[in-house]
């Protein structure tokens, strides 16, 4: 374990410090299919309470540079020198990504599987590689008025979806502890209106992990109706009914399914989201055991 001082926010010379990127490598190491690095931060930084904000914030943006240039990394000097790389990597294609050859781009910045089964223009690859702009969706019609009370925040393009230009820890605003809003991916909000639930339907959210897309599904549905939730991760599904107390949503079913024949349920449906492997290409395994 790293010494847990304060660490202080500064220039990347500074935040490079050995026990910052041990930290980093760290949450890295225990990440797994069954645990995503995003979980195991949350629960770092919340065991971490000497962390403040600007710290916890440059740790999140190693982690998740070393794998949004996992492809580019040699491995071979250790975690904390590939995440050291990762973040010049970032650094450099923000300063000018024409200098990173398309095919380059599209060998390592996905899985190989995925040329045979997305249709994909080099811009997508470019994209992927960009630092990810933060989204918020407010609940149903409360958009423009989420916009007015955070400083930071734009209305996107999709009905009550916010992005966010700020700098504050949104998981301790009170908007966010009254469910106001959440954390969501706009690709992951636009799924949700292809669904397009109606109040008083049936559906099954086949592969809810925590939740995110069943919430918006009962915001949708105006908390009418029933939602189906199952996933193979019993974790993913406690951490969905804390989501859901938060958010207000009670009309909704948990259970476990492994994907097998044995169906959680009975029950006719109006929709079923099968949303695989992830409208949220973080979640892609590049080397899946």
């Amino acid at each position: 374990m790293p010494d847990h001082k304060r660490f202080t926010p500064g220039s990347r010379s500074e935040f490079r410090s050995r026990d910052v990127l041990r930290l980093s490598a760290q949450i890295i190491e225990e990440s797994s299919r069954e645990h995503p690095a995003d979980a195991i931060m949350r629960e770092t930084f919340k065991r971490l309470r000497v962390l403040n904000a600007d710290e916890t914030r440059q740790i999140s943006d190693a982690v998740f540079a070393y794998f949004r240039w996992r492809g580019w990394l040699n491995n071979e000097r250790g975690l904390p020198a590939d995440i050291e790389q990762a973040l010049e990597l970032s650094e450099r294609f923000q300063e000018n990504s024409a200098a990173f050859a398309i095919d380059d781009l599209r060998a390592k910045a996905v899985p190989d599987w995925v040329a045979s089964e997305v249709p994909a223009e080099d811009k997508w690859f470019k994209a992927l590689q960009r630092e990810p702009r933060l989204w918020l969706r407010a609940r149903r019609g409360q958009g423009m008025a989420l916009v007015q009370k955070l400083e930071e925040g734009r209305a996107g393009d999709l009905p009550d979806s916010v992005l966010y230009l700020g700098e504050e820890d949104l998981f301790r605003t009170p908007e966010f502890h009254a469910g106001e809003f959440e954390l969501q991916d706009v690709s992951s909000q636009a799924v949700g209106f292809i669904c397009d639930p109606q109040p008083g339907e049936t559906w099954w959210d086949a592969c809810s992990g925590e939740g995110g897309k069943l919430l918006h599904l009962s915001d949708l549905m105006q908390n009418k109706g029933l939602i189906w939730a199952s996933d193979r991760a019993e974790w993913r599904l406690q951490k969905l009914k804390r989501r859901t107390a938060r958010a207000k949503v009670f009309n909704y079913r948990a259970a476990l399914w492994d994907g097998g024949k044995k169906l959680p349920t009975k029950t006719k449906f109006d929709g079923v989201l099968v949303d695989a492997p992830c409208s949220g290409v973080g979640t892609w395994q590049r080397n899946p055991h």
